[in-house]
């Protein structure tokens, strides 16, 4: 790794641990964008890079979940608020996943099975689409969001 590289990393890990300490101190109410831009002083895309620093080390480091939870970025111990952010995710995901279908596997109709790589797209979609049914016949939210 270069240096450059390295500082660059350190800075973002350093940007991401003042995000969290920053949100952290907001308590449950959490902490909005503007609120965020306004005490870091930096940029939307420096914001955006710190979010995906703290989702992938910070979080996991400290043992606190840290979750966008009704416009709010938020640090977390609370299952119920937990489910709603992966309830809204496995949402998108799922919408995402119809729209793969929909664009890019069925309008090749029964010939998709002449390609073998969108054969298997297709089997692993329907799958995943599938698991998404079963979880909401078993009461998970899946496609809507839990009412608090």
């Amino acid at each position: 790794m270069t240096t450059e590289r390295l500082i660059r990393s350190s800075s973002v890990l350093d940007r991401a641990n003042t995000i969290f300490d920053l949100v952290e101190s907001q308590g449950e109410a959490g902490a909005f964008t503007g609120f965020l831009l306004d005490n870091l002083l930096c940029s939307r895309s420096q914001l955006a890079r710190g979010h995906v620093a703290v989702r992938d080390i910070v979080a996991k480091a400290r043992g606190k979940a840290y979750i966008r939870y009704e416009g709010a970025y938020l640090v977390t111990q609370d299952p119920d608020r937990c489910c709603g952010y992966i309830a809204a995710k496995v949402k998108s995901v799922h919408t995402e996943l119809d729209r793969l279908l929909s664009c890019a596997i069925s309008p090749f109709g029964d010939a998709v099975t002449q390609y073998a790589v969108l054969a298997y797209y297709r089997r692993e979609i329907d799958h995943m689409l599938q698991n998404a049914k079963d979880m909401e016949q078993l009461g998970y939210p899946v496609r809507n969001l839990p009412v608090r």
